[in-house]
């Protein structure tokens, strides 16, 4: 139920696309072998948990530019002098799909980035039938988000 970052990232990247380069795949000759290995991994299991790889890399941009914020709009590159930050994204990524497995199920985390508004106003319709208020609900779904999250403020993701 928690919609507030179950809905379509709010990047805050000014319309731009997200700074890392989509199309680096995990045989890029420029990387490690540890490095293909483990971008392979986490393209694997992305797959494995439903989780549409494009939300993935939306979310996972948010978060590791929020740490970084130095880097804001500073696209990584396959350089080796940007492997550390790269793998630092890697652990912000494999950390968030932790994060969505042991929290949603498969067809919750298959729709991540997708869910209307009319899904809330259909999951909102079914806890108020069940005699809980809305504004009950959305505490409930701050402090939910509050624990998978701490110390980010309560907006959508």
């Amino acid at each position: 139920m928690l919609w507030w970052w179950l809905d379509p990232l709010d990047l805050q990247l000014g319309g731009r696309n997200p700074t890392l380069p989509r199309d680096t795949t995990s045989e890029n000759p420029a990387f490690s072998e540890a490095e293909q290995a483990r971008k392979r991994a986490l393209r694997e299991r992305t797959v494995a948990l439903s989780v549409d790889p494009a939300f993935l890399v939306s979310l996972t941009d948010q978060l590791f530019f929020e740490q970084n914020p130095n880097l804001q709009g500073t696209p990584l590159t396959d350089k080796p002098e940007d492997a550390a930050r790269r793998a630092e994204w890697d652990a912000i990524a494999a950390a968030n799909l932790d994060l969505l497995e042991a929290n949603l199920s498969t067809e919750a985390r298959s729709k991540l980035g997708s869910f209307s508004n009319a899904d809330r106003d259909r999951w909102q319709g079914q806890v108020n039938a069940l005699y809980v208020s809305s504004k009950a609900l959305y505490e409930l779904t701050n402090a939910r988000f509050n624990q998978l999250f701490p110390g980010r403020p309560n907006r959508v993701l």
